[in-house]
């Protein structure tokens, strides 16, 4: 992970992220150049980036890095492996049920890891081969935004928990299974 980070984060542009959220009812506009949203505390290689997040509290955690370049972004990394990237005044977290997230240029996007297109400037989006203006995550300004977030005058891309969704992917309560499916290793007939 630390190679391809370092090697991509001298050429990258760090294009300005702005997202839209509302706490208690009061909306707040955060900008940085680097935009994390969990739902688990861990991410690559376990690093603690978010050490309260839980997967069944029907939250996510927004986490934002306001400063760009690969010197900060190390600087940052380096935080992380240490904890204390939370106290820095530089960084942003804050726990929330939606968020409206646009950018200034492009900026690539990772899904539980993987690449899922770009975020393109104007909130349109480019991914897979014959995916629609905006994507699947992309959102019109002329489109209700509902939740009480007012539209922006640009598209922008919705990222939103569902709590009919938290219940099927994290159950509350987790019950032991009673049966389990048989491994290769097993001796099961062929």
């Amino acid at each position: 992970y630390i190679e391809p980070l370092l090697r991509s984060s001298l050429s990258y542009r760090f294009p300005n992220i702005s997202i839209r959220i509302e706490n208690e009812g009061v909306p707040e506009i955060l900008t940085g150049t680097t935009v994390f949203i969990f739902n688990a505390p861990r991410y690559a290689m376990g690093l603690p980036f978010v050490p309260a997040a839980r997967d069944d509290d029907g939250w996510l955690d927004l986490l934002v890095f306001r400063d760009p370049g690969p010197f900060m972004a190390l600087y940052y990394l380096w935080n992380v492996l240490r904890g204390t990237h939370l106290e820095l005044p530089s960084v942003f977290h804050r726990r929330i049920k939606k968020a409206l997230v646009t950018a200034d240029g492009a900026v690539p996007i990772q899904i539980d890891g993987d690449p899922g297109g770009f975020m393109l400037p104007g909130g349109d989006s480019a991914s897979a081969p014959g995916s629609a203006p905006g994507g699947e995550g992309g959102q019109a300004a002329d489109q209700p935004a509902g939740g009480g977030l007012a539209p922006t005058s640009v598209p922008v891309w919705t990222v939103e928990i569902i709590p009919q969704a938290v219940e099927v992917f994290a159950p509350a309560r987790r019950r032991p299974r009673s049966h389990q499916a048989p491994l290769a290793s097993d001796d099961v007939a062929r």
